[in-house]
């Protein structure tokens, strides 16, 4: 579909936020990470990783839905304001 192959080009995966608020979010989520991980087994550290590598296979799957909404109501805005532009078209 296009707007996957829009969504790839956009890299959107590869560019989070770099914001104050993304960057203490993201450090106490390691931290935390970090903390769980120092009680765990090996084994549970393997399966805590796979846990957290299925989170991210979800949330990039979200994001890329999402992006696809966004862009498709984008499209679908710009058509409608054409569309009524020309109907006040008075040349």
């Amino acid at each position: 579909m296009i707007l996957d192959a829009i969504y790839e080009f956009s890299l959107a995966e590869m560019a989070p936020p770099r914001t104050d608020e993304y960057e203490e979010a993201l450090s106490r989520f390691r931290q935390a990470v970090d903390t769980l991980k120092q009680g765990l087994t090996s084994e549970q550290k393997e399966q805590l990783e796979a846990v957290l590598s299925s989170k991210n296979v979800l949330f990039s799957l979200e994001a890329a839905e999402q992006f696809k909404l966004a862009f498709s109501a984008g499209i679908q805005l710009e058509r409608e304001t054409r569309e009524a532009s020309q109907k006040f078209d008075y040349e």
